[in-house]
């Protein structure tokens, strides 16, 4: 910016060099527009600094609202996927109580295919309820991530505010 700023002032310096040997007003005069053009460079140049640095805050403001959604999305999938595993855990409890108040005979079973059933609805149940805890942990760890990442964004919109109200 500074050897912009530089050649501009040479520029317009060459051709006033000629005129001073002719009179010393019009080189008073021009270099006193060069001064206020200058200065209008100067001023123009400082907003559009400004204005980059907040292009900066809004892209910043952009990649963490993106981040949030992507939270919330993931967030909902994983409750989705818990309901679901909350309501086969519900039904295999259900089924693993059935068979054992009726020891099978409700279903024409031998007390071998009974114990048989029994244990593979036990291993199921475990399944169940190992990835409903691995779940409730993933979903925990999103809560926290968009509650981190509304508080980012909530702060980076104040800073942009203040350097839009400056």
């Amino acid at each position: 910016m500074r050897k912009l700023l530089l050649v501009l002032v040479l520029m317009a310096l060459w051709p006033a060099a000629g005129w001073s040997q002719t009179g010393g007003e019009p080189v008073v005069e021009e270099l006193a527009k060069l001064n206020a053009t200058l200065r209008e460079i100067a001023g123009l140049m400082k907003k559009q600094e400004e204005l980059q640095r907040v292009d900066l805050l809004i892209k910043r403001v952009q990649m963490t609202a993106g981040q949030l959604t992507d939270a919330e999305r993931q967030l909902k999938t994983a409750e989705s996927e818990l309901r679901s595993l909350d309501h086969e855990k519900g039904e295999l409890e259900g089924r693993l109580a059935m068979l054992s108040a009726s020891d099978g005979k409700a279903e024409d079973l031998s007390p071998e295919q009974s114990e048989v059933i029994v244990a593979r609805i036990d291993e199921e149940l475990k399944r169940v309820r190992q990835r409903s805890s691995e779940l409730r942990g993933e979903v925990e760890e999103l809560r926290n991530r968009i509650a981190a990442r509304e508080h980012e964004l909530r702060d980076w919109q104040a800073v942009i505010d203040r350097r839009l109200g400056s």
